[in-house]
C-alpha cells in the first residue's frame, strides 16, 4: 500500500505545475530517503508502521504543495527509527560515491536556461537535445556509481525535457524546471 501511494505521489510530480518543481524535487528526495530507510534491516514492525504512516502523510503534503510539512514528516520518522535526519543530504553510503563530472551537462542546462529566459523556446528545445544525449550516454555509468543521485537528477531532467518540449512551451515553466535542475546538479557530487 505504501509503495503504491509513494509511486502515485512520485508520478503526480510530473503532472504538477512548474512553479512547484523545486519543492516537489525536495519532497520526492525525502520520500525516496524514507523508502530507502524502510528497506534497511533491523527495524521493528512498529518502526516500519511509523515510517509507512509518515510516508503517507508526506505524500499527502506533497499533493498540497507543502514541502515543509512533507520534510517534517519524513524527518520525524527517521529520528524515531534512528535513521539519518538530514533529509536534504544523501545517505552516507551514497555520498561516498560521486556520480560523474556533471560540468558538461550543467553547461548545457545553463545554456538552455539562458535561451529560454530570452523567450527563444525553439532554441531551448534544440539545445536541450544535447542534454538528453549526454545524459543517455552516461546513464549506465552514473546510475552504477550513485543510484539515488542518478534517479533524482533523471526525474528533474525528465521534467525539464517535458517543459521545454511541450506542444505549447511556457518560458517561465521551462525556466523554472531548468533552474530546479541546475540547483540539483550543483548539490550533486
Amino acid at each position: 500500500m505504501f509503495r503504491h501511494s509513494l509511486k502515485i505521489s512520485l508520478l503526480a510530480i510530473g503532472l504538477l505545475g512548474a512553479t512547484t518543481v523545486v519543492a516537489h524535487a525536495d519532497c520526492e528526495a525525502d520520500l525516496m530517503q524514507l523508502e530507502a530507510a524502510m528497506k534497511a534491516p533491523g527495524h521493528t514492525a512498529v518502526q516500519i508502521a511509523a515510517m509507512k504512516d509518515a510516508g503517507e502523510k508526506a505524500a499527502a503534503a506533497l499533493r498540497k504543495d507543502d514541502d515543509k510539512t512533507c520534510n517534517q514528516f519524513v524527518m520525524d520518522a527517521l529520528k524515531a527509527t534512528g535513521g539519518q535526519t538530514s533529509v536534504a543530504a544523501p545517505a552516507p553510503a551514497a555520498s561516498a560515491a560521486t556520480i560523474s563530472d556533471l560540468k558538461p551537462m550543467r553547461a548545457i542546462v545553463d545554456d538552455t536556461l539562458k535561451i529560454a529566459q530570452k523567450g527563444d523556446l525553439a532554441g531551448a528545445k534544440a539545445r536541450i537535445k544535447d542534454l538528453e544525449s549526454a545524459w543517455d550516454k552516461s546513464r549506465a555509468d552514473m546510475r552504477a556509481k550513485n543510484p539515488g543521485a542518478w534517479e533524482t537528477l533523471d526525474k528533474l531532467i525528465d521534467t525539464a525535457l517535458k517543459q521545454v518540449r511541450a506542444d505549447k512551451p511556457d518560458a517561465k515553466g521551462s525556466a523554472d524546471a531548468l533552474s530546479a535542475l541546475l540547483a540539483q546538479i550543483d548539490k550533486t557530487k
